[in-house]
């Protein structure tokens, strides 16, 4: 069936082993793959901060504020090519998350230090993706402070979370693993030119 499609495939995304599957009846090759661990988390994530730091919901009024860190999230996480960014778009998508969506920010003397947010609200999950803390403050518990917020926000909602994590990232899949989140498998997304 796959290989009578009139339709020009550009990339296939699901659990690994089915991707896998469905590359192997393809005649083109990938371009790229990237493998993630899908975890969740359910339940209340309590209360207990290592950092004396506000942790609060952002808006759209914390746009100028977030951009920097939205900026260095883009250049070390997500653009394969770091030429490739665009700063207007990454703002104007910005912008959108903070109007769409569920943000959260820590700040440290009123700059923030990292940023969560939502990619997508579903009936009983939330999807959290951006997650990133500037380096000076890596190893010092404020992601951890900050995921506890937002997963506590959350849980006060009746949501349950789920993120996915690329699974040589292993300093994050600790970090989440350490606040309870659960490993469900690994996610493939196989990008075709």
């Amino acid at each position: 069936m796959i290989r009578q499609m009139k339709r020009r495939i550009y990339a296939v995304i699901g659990m690994e082993n089915r991707v896998r599957f469905i590359e192997t009846a393809l005649s083109d090759k990938t371009a790229f793959s990237v493998n993630y661990r899908i975890m969740t988390f359910s339940g209340d994530p309590g209360d207990e901060y290592k950092n004396h730091l506000v942790l609060r919901k952002a808006g759209p009024a914390d746009l100028n504020r977030l951009l920097p860190l939205e900026i260095s999230y883009q250049l070390e996480e997500v653009l394969l090519d770091p030429n490739e960014l665009d700063p207007e778009f990454v703002r104007s998508s910005l912008q959108k998350q903070l109007t769409n969506e569920w943000f959260y920010t820590a700040e440290k003397e009123k700059v923030s230090v990292a940023k969560a947010g939502t990619n997508a609200i579903g009936f009983g999950f939330c999807q959290m993706g951006g997650v990133f803390t500037i380096p000076e403050e890596r190893k010092k518990g404020v992601g951890s402070d900050l995921i506890r917020f937002m997963l506590k926000d959350l849980y006060g909602k009746g949501k349950q979370c789920c993120l996915f994590v690329k699974d040589n990232n292993i300093p994050a899949l600790k970090l989440y693993s350490k606040i309870g989140f659960n490993d469900q498998g690994s996610f493939r997304i196989s990008y075709y030119r």
